[in-house]
């Protein structure tokens, strides 16, 4: 497992979103950016984001840096798991390292 915990990472370092998922953000997702001082992973085969956002300790994987839209996922804490669908999402989406 990737030695990081709310977002201190490696650039290079890889996650796995798995699970049937719609929209279908499912795959390997690399390091972007930072967003708010923690690091942001983009899915490498789409435009879709994975973000964390300290005040909430909240982790989101959305089309969009820093805002849900209205297909997103969440999970509280630290990044490994399984997020919860929020808006038009659906499935359980599981983070991995790979």
């Amino acid at each position: 497992m990737l030695g990081f915990f709310h977002g201190v990472a490696s650039v290079g370092d890889v996650i796995n979103v798995a699970g049937t998922l719609l929209p279908d953000v499912s795959g390997d997702y690399e390091y972007s950016s930072d967003y708010l001082g923690t690091r942001a992973f983009k899915l490498t085969t789409g435009d879709y984001y994975l973000w964390y956002t300290s005040g909430t300790d909240t982790w989101t994987i959305s089309a969009v840096i820093g805002t849900p839209g209205t297909a997103y996922w969440t999970k509280v804490g630290n990044i490994w798991g399984v997020y919860a669908p929020g808006g038009t999402a659906t499935g359980d989406a599981t983070i991995t390292s790979t």
